[in-house]
């Protein structure tokens, strides 16, 4: 059973920001470090920062030759089922570390030729050069060194959506960066009879496929040794004979294992091989991880996004402007948003306290976008926005200043200075926006206006296939906001 369907939510995994588990099985999906490191947005930056923080401390004391210390922070990489996330059939059990698996897994790390070379930079980078580590692996580990964070933002899921949490329960560990040690505390959890779970936030999850030695030795290590026994000119170089391209050099991979290797047929180089190769040409690593990123796929629910789309226009068209209606129109818009924007953006919370509790704030996401409106925001435009701001009015009639400086009071150097007034409906349009242009003009603040005849628009048009829409019509807005008639 879902999470969606166990507290009846009546939302499509495209409306949620986390994954919608099966509390009753795994499913194959994995948190990827390497996918971690890659993105941005505040969320991801304090994990990708706990993580380097254990892992540098680790490489550290193995350096060093502390292996009693090294191997006493091993000790709590347990494996992990409060995700449901993995290779598990039937009810989660985990496929990470036991106490033996735990030993094994830091004694193949502690003789791995790439920790004496060095050239171990991040947690993904075992994956490759440490026997026994797969995706699974992996992904319990960064589970148990982030485990606070994820507790953390299932407390805020969980908050939005009103699934009850129990108090006092112990959280597991998790890696505190300050101490560099392991901690545990008692929080609020989400329990499900009797076992804790986990929500983790989809944009951090993958298929598993792209970090691998097979993939770098096969199609990025051999690839550079061609090229460079071409260049050499060495005894297996060959010469194409046919008429087209007459002349011209080439090597096999499978020369270059067999006769310059000495590999047998149908097996790839060592581990260790891949270590020494690394250290003596780096370039070509960087390159594979740098290319794995960009074929890396964002996660494919397998979604009817037209049906998804025909649903949230008529449940829109159905909420009753008025504050008795307001917590209704808020939970719709705050899902809208994620269908229509994600993976731009992510990570949502809902009534944010700020200056000590005296304003809130009713939606604030985190900026994850790699292009687009919301990257060009900080890139092109100059306009600090880590955090997308956006409040909701659920009025019968216009937005005015009183409203617009609610927001602009909701901006900060570190919170960001873009947000998004939704409203119902519009008759002055034309006012809006010159109110829009004064606060830019004077203070540099980015104000954009979206109603509920926006949100249909973006939402047809996301049916019939055009999932950017929404992001060209922020453009839209930003440029006649900024550059009035």
């Amino acid at each position: 059973m879902k999470i969606s369907k166990k507290y009846k939510l009546n939302k499509s995994q495209s409306e949620l920001d986390f994954v919608d588990i099966d509390i009753n099985k795994d499913i194959p999906l994995f948190i990827d470090p390497y996918r971690i490191s890659k993105l941005s947005g505040p969320f991801i930056d304090e994990a990708n920062g706990i993580i380097n923080n254990y892992f540098s401390y680790l490489t550290e004391l193995l350096a060093a030759g502390k292996y009693q210390e090294a191997r006493s922070i091993f000790i709590n990489l347990n494996e992990v089922n409060e995700t449901c996330l993995g290779f598990s059939k039937g009810k989660p059990r985990g496929n990470g570390f036991g106490p033996k698996k735990s030993a094994d897994f830091f004694e193949a790390i502690k003789q791995s030729k790439a920790v004496r070379l060095g050239i171990l930079e991040s947690l993904e980078d075992i994956k490759v050069f440490v026997e026994g580590v797969n995706s699974d692996r992996l992904s319990d580990m960064t589970t148990n060194i982030i485990r606070k964070l994820l507790i953390e933002y299932t407390q805020n899921q969980c908050q939005i959506f009103n699934i009850p949490l129990t108090s006092g329960i112990a959280s597991g560990m998790f890696w505190d960066t300050n101490s560099r040690t392991w901690k545990q505390e008692y929080t609020d959890m989400l329990v499900i009879n009797g076992k804790r779970y986990l929500l983790v936030p989809k944009i951090i999850v993958t298929y598993g496929d792209r970090i691998s030695a097979e993939d770098y030795y096969n199609h990025f290590v051999l690839n550079f040794l061609q090229s460079e026994n071409i260049r050499n000119k060495s005894n297996i170089v060959q010469y194409r004979k046919g008429r087209k391209n007459k002349g011209t050099p080439f090597v096999t991979k499978k020369d270059i294992k067999e006769k310059q290797l000495k590999i047998d047929v149908g097996k790839n180089a060592s581990k260790d091989w891949l270590a020494n190769f690394t250290s003596a040409h780096p370039r070509v690593f960087k390159d594979f991880k740098d290319e794995s990123f960009k074929k890396m796929k964002d996660i494919d629910f397998k979604e009817n996004k037209g049906k998804i789309a025909d649903y949230l226009i008529n449940k829109l068209k159905q909420i009753k402007p008025g504050n008795e209606y307001a917590e209704e129109y808020h939970i719709t818009m705050l899902c809208i948003l994620e269908f229509i924007f994600y993976p731009n953006i992510s990570n949502p919370k809902k009534e944010v306290e700020i200056n000590d509790g005296r304003k809130r704030i009713d939606i604030v996401y985190n900026n994850t976008s790699r292009d687009g409106f919301f990257y060009d925001l900080f890139e092109k435009f100059n306009i600090p926005a880590n955090f997308i701001i956006v409040e909701c009015k659920n009025y019968k009639s216009d937005i005015k200043n009183p409203e617009l400086d609610q927001l602009l009071g909701r901006f900060s150097k570190q919170r960001g200075k873009f947000g998004i007034s939704v409203s119902r409906t519009i008759n002055d349009y034309q006012t809006l926006l010159k109110r829009c242009n004064d606060i830019y003009r004077d203070s540099d603040n980015l104000i954009i206006p979206l109603f509920d005849s926006d949100f249909i628009k973006i939402l047809e048009g996301i049916k019939n296939g055009d999932e950017n829409i929404g992001l060209k019509l922020l453009l839209e807005k930003y440029t006649k906001i900024v550059f009035p008639d």
